[in-house]
């Protein structure tokens, strides 16, 4: 009955959590669009599509890190979840490095490769560097979000989803407002990133 219940309220919160998400975008979008135009709105769109495909280099070694720590969690065999942590932080680590220097090559071309228009060049190159800063945290310490997956805490996972979800829209409202641009998108977005991270890593602790 225990194990039933926690998969009804993991699923419900994970549902709800999604949901909101997918109506958020929906509606912040046209919002966007509106206030930085729809070529700095069109970079946006490919800089969150080519983060999400270096992702990529995460997704095995986030879902062995996830089984493993449920596995080692239900024998109670902590000092084991301890070392597989490090070992994946490493890991991670080096992930992170590996895109950090694949968004400063594509800092060199991408002007040339996407057409980007010529008075959104100085800012494109700008927003990938500051992708690039924060990257180098946030691929590492996301190991803390797989291990409190692992443990099947989705109440914590969806709360803190949900929370800053909610504050990186007022944010990015309250910002887009004052006037300013593509640049506010990309921090507000990276740091509400970085913070989850941070509050994840302290649940863990």
């Amino acid at each position: 009955m225990e194990i039933k219940n926690k998969l009804i309220k993991n699923t419900l919160f994970n549902f709800i959590v999604r949901l909101w998400n997918i109506l958020l975008s929906f509606l912040l979008f046209p919002f966007i669009v509106i206030h930085i135009g729809k070529h700095a709105a069109a970079v946006w769109i490919l800089l969150s599509s080519i983060n999400a495909y270096f992702q990529i280099f995460d997704i095995a070694f986030s879902v062995s890190l996830i089984k493993y720590t449920s596995e080692f969690y239900a024998k109670k065999e902590f000092d084991k979840i301890n070392e597989y942590i490090n070992t994946s932080f490493i890991i991670f680590a080096v992930s992170g490095i590996v895109v950090f220097f694949c968004l400063l090559i594509l800092k060199i071309f991408v002007n040339d490769l996407f057409h980007i228009p010529l008075e959104l060049q100085e800012e494109t190159g700008t927003v990938i560097m500051i992708t690039a800063v924060f990257t180098l945290f946030i691929i590492p310490f996301s190991v803390f979000r797989n291990v409190i997956v692992g443990l099947q805490r989705f109440d914590i996972t969806s709360h803190v989803d949900f929370y800053i979800s909610s504050l990186q829209l007022i944010f990015t409202v309250f910002f887009l407002i004052k006037g300013f641009g593509l640049t506010s998108l990309i921090i507000i977005n990276s740091s509400a990133a970085a913070i989850s991270i941070i509050i994840f890593m302290i649940y863990v602790k």
